[in-house]
């Protein structure tokens, strides 16, 4: 099965997670640098309710242009993408399984975020 992976990596205050196209790396050191969007910016994109169980909102900032959010599972395959046109977009997640996700947001076609969130 061919699949496109998207997905580069993921860091948080516990460590870093980076994916390479084969498997996933929990002893990274580093993660690809966002494309030139301010830390204050990346500080306020946000899915809530995390955990999901249905429906989630997006919240980006109005500064983010031409915005995409891509939906991975843990192992580095992209479940789907959507474009994000307004500040508060709702997503239906409630085809997800109970686990842990990954999301992208990209700006411009660069990628400027990546987070995780649970389904449930």
């Amino acid at each position: 099965m061919d699949f496109e992976v998207n997905f580069q990596c993921f860091s948080n205050a516990i460590g870093i997670v980076a994916f390479d196209g084969n498997a996933i790396d929990e002893s990274a050191t580093t993660c690809e640098a966002t494309a030139g969007v301010e830390e204050f910016l990346l500080n306020q994109i946000n899915i809530a309710p995390n955990p999901v169980s249905e429906i989630a909102t997006l919240t980006i900032p109005q500064e983010i242009s031409n915005a995409q959010i891509r939906i991975f599972y843990l192992n580095g395959k992209k479940l789907f993408e959507q474009h994000i046109s307004e500040e508060n977009t709702a997503i239906d997640f409630s085809s997800l399984k109970t686990g842990m996700y990954f999301y992208q947001i990209y700006s411009e076609n660069e990628l400027i975020l990546t987070k995780k969130f649970l389904a449930e």
